[in-house]
């Protein structure tokens, strides 16, 4: 019987390969995950967006309300996901969408970035934050509708 040798692939080489790629992936996955990405340019994301994205994600902000439950259709909630400002939370079962509602998120380095300038954004409104709520809430209207706030204390993604 011929003797064969068998080449072993797995070289420390390789090995070492393998684990620097994975770990250089799952570190871009959790980046785009907490939204850094975004947040080192949030200023730039900021002065991009529309009137209504504007007043939605500091309302959001300036409410505390991280999550929230909202219909999935929500115009402004979808172009907030497509300029990830807020993501769709995964796992969200059929008792919402029987309703059609998800839950969407502020990711927490985009929402952290908001915090730093949610006294800022009150000066420039030249009013205090409460009543900014409120005059967001009144140009806001119909958006709002719907939108339910969640608490994540007790299990919070960041």
């Amino acid at each position: 019987m011929p003797s064969s040798t068998r080449t072993n692939f797995w070289s420390a080489d390789v090995k070492a390969r393998y684990w620097q790629d994975k770990r250089q992936h799952q570190d871009r996955a959790d980046a785009e995950h907490a939204g850094r990405e975004i947040a080192e340019i949030i200023d730039d994301v900021l002065a991009g967006l529309t009137q209504e994205e504007h007043d939605f994600i500091f309302f959001l902000a300036y409410s505390n309300m991280r999550t929230i439950i909202a219909t999935h259709d929500v115009t402004v909630l979808e172009r907030l996901v497509s300029k990830k400002l807020l993501r769709l939370r995964p796992g969200v079962g059929t008792m919402f969408m029987q309703s059609y509602q998800t839950s969407f998120s502020v990711p927490s380095a985009i929402w952290s970035a908001l915090m730093e300038r949610r006294d800022s954004m009150a000066d420039a409104h030249n009013t205090a934050a409460g009543g900014l709520i409120e005059e967001l809430r009144q140009r806001l209207g119909d958006q709002l509708e719907g939108i339910v706030p969640i608490e994540l204390d007790a299990f919070d993604e960041s």
